[in-house]
């Protein structure tokens, strides 16, 4: 791979994580409460291009993670938080989302139609931290759509960020 292209798109995925991060924060700080409020680490799409562009927007949906489940864990609120990884990454996201004014009965998110600790990509695994995050995935026309959330633990009743009910 041309080095001078690893280097922009290196720059550019760092911009594009610092720009959705700050929005995450503003959120977080401002936030009462969430419905399925997100933000995409491709919103361009650029990430078709090459399979390290891939695993770079992958990379950069599990920072926005982490940093979300440590800062909601910090204030004790209760908001389910999870990234969703698609064929398309222009797709992907990190989702918060918690008990919500708008009249609808959908918290906590069930995960519909996932499947729990299914075999995934060595790219994807190479990323995760298997003692702290499971996997769903779901097929859709397009392919695979996969879920990131954080495990179960026995301490999971006293986490403020809840991740779902345990497939």
């Amino acid at each position: 791979m041309d080095r001078r292209y690893l280097k922009k798109m290196r720059a550019y995925w760092a911009r594009e994580e610092a720009k959705n991060l700050r929005h995450l924060q503003k959120m977080l700080a401002t936030s009462a409460w969430f419905d399925f409020w997100h933000v995409h680490p491709d919103w361009y799409g650029k990430a078709a291009r090459d399979p390290s562009d891939r695993e770079a927007v992958a990379h950069s949906a599990l920072r926005l993670l982490d940093h979300a489940r440590r800062s909601l864990d910090a204030d004790a609120r209760e908001v389910q938080c999870w990234a969703e990884l698609y064929p398309n990454t222009m797709n992907d996201g990190v989702y918060l989302h918690s008990a919500n004014p708008n009249g609808r009965a959908n918290y906590p998110h069930e995960f519909t139609g996932y499947i729990w600790g299914a075999k995934i990509p060595a790219w994807l695994e190479a990323l995760l931290d298997a003692a702290r995050y499971e996997v769903g995935v779901k097929e859709s026309e397009e392919g695979a759509i996969y879920v990131i959330r954080a495990r179960a633990t026995p301490l999971a009743a006293s986490q403020r960020c809840h991740d779902g009910p345990a497939a």
